[in-house]
């Protein structure tokens, strides 16, 4: 008399076979869905790049008629949580209050944009924008960055290494 059906090793056994090939698959969409909001954060950064660029570029102009020095003491970082933004120093503190100027540089950034999102630049003393992190609020876990370069093993970095962890007031962009 021969048995039909599957004995209860052998359904062991493909049920152990299917939780392993559903893990492995939930492990790569988990990382595809991390490298593209980071991809998608990175191109956003980009935007924020050029339109730092361009309003440090009026930045420059108005300075240069007006004598004015908001931008040509030396290089700084501004910061930008989504509402306001201002100028912040290296180790993420504010620098000041928020005036007109701040409100000014923000604005001119933000009016290329087309979502509120957070963001923090940093321009050299001669009006070129160096590098740029963003990311969707002040307390999310992925950022963007520009400009990104790969290093020699192909793995991602950006060069906006300036901020560091620090009991500052936007130390949500540690890189």
């Amino acid at each position: 008399m021969k048995k039909k059906g599957f004995t209860l090793i052998e359904l062991i056994i493909v049920l152990a076979i299917i939780g392993i090939l559903s893990a492995m698959v939930s492990l790569a969409w988990v990382t595809m869905l991390q490298r593209s909001r980071t991809r998608s954060l990175d191109k956003k950064a980009k935007t924020v790049f050029n339109a730092a660029q361009t309003a440090a570029t009026e930045m420059m102009s108005y300075e240069r008629t007006h004598g004015d020095a908001y931008m040509s003491t030396g290089g700084f970082y501004y910061y930008w949580d989504g509402n306001s933004g201002g100028k912040v120093d290296a180790s993420g503190n504010f620098v000041g209050g928020f005036d007109a100027e701040d409100n000014m540089f923000g604005r001119s950034i933000n009016r290329i944009l087309e979502d509120d999102i957070a963001y923090i630049v940093y321009i050299d003393n001669n009006y070129k924008v160096q590098s740029v992190a963003t990311s969707r609020n002040s307390n999310d876990r992925y950022i963007g960055a520009y400009p990104v370069t790969l290093d020699a093993s192909g793995a991602t970095y950006n060069n906006f290494t300036a901020l560091t962890s620090s009991p500052g007031n936007v130390n949500d962009f540690t890189l």
